[in-house]
């Protein structure tokens, strides 16, 4: 993705690896994470745990990333439209959510 948005000019830009079909499927694996785990619906503070204190980086990182990204193409379209929605999916699967579930999530796996 960082590659896609540092190049100066077509020619040089490498080939997208943010496809329609990476979208669907991280929009797919999203809905079924909040299908089984809902959001709590109100702010999540992290508690004391690693993955608690990972979700809250994540969701801090990929907030600001979608902050930028939108600036960006405010200011010059997007070569590739799907760039923001990635984000915001991204963003979707880490907000919200209590890290214990994630905590129980990685420990079955």
């Amino acid at each position: 993705m960082m590659s896609e948005l540092a190049a100066l000019s077509d020619d040089r830009r490498p080939e997208s690896r943010i496809t329609p079909d990476q979208l669907e499927a991280l929009e797919r694996a999203c809905y079924e994470y909040t299908s089984a785990y809902p959001p709590v619906g109100a702010f999540v503070v992290p508690d004391d745990s690693t993955v608690g204190a990972m979700l809250h980086g994540a969701r801090a990182i990929i907030r600001r990333a979608e902050r930028h990204v939108t600036q960006l193409d405010q200011e010059a379209p997007l070569p590739n439209p799907h760039i923001i929605s990635y984000l915001q999916t991204g963003h979707k699967i880490v907000e919200n959510h209590k890290p214990p579930r994630w905590d129980k999530m990685a420990c079955a796996r």
